[in-house]
């Protein structure tokens, strides 16, 4: 499986999307990404490191991009029903991230 399946199918889950809970109207998802810089080591700073993109403006565009794609869901910016926030955290080389979702409901879109 290629590194992009990976990222589909993590975001996918973290999202909830599945067929079932696909809807007429589209469920509107917020993306949220930070970086949280943990303490450096005793006397040591932490490297700066060049990036040809952001990576919290990367993350985000990425998981936007299938959060859009997958049928019955629609990434926003404002108006959200869910929020996914992802939390970055630099290693020394490469990134560990921790994820999760909150869902906010509508009274007029839950049925009894």
């Amino acid at each position: 499986m290629s590194q992009a399946s990976h990222v589909r199918v993590v975001i996918c889950a973290l999202v909830g999307l599945t067929a079932a809970s696909a809807r007429a109207d589209e469920l509107k998802v917020c993306v949220e990404v930070v970086i949280r810089a943990e303490e450096p080591a005793q006397g040591k700073t932490p490297a700066k490191r060049a990036y040809p993109m952001e990576p919290t403006r990367y993350l985000k565009r990425l998981i936007e991009h299938y959060v859009t794609r997958e049928a019955g869901f629609d990434a926003v910016e404002a108006g959200c029903v869910q929020r996914v926030t992802v939390e970055l955290y630099p290693l020394a080389e490469g990134w560990t991230l921790f994820a999760k979702r909150s869902e906010r409901f509508r009274s007029a879109s839950r049925s009894a």
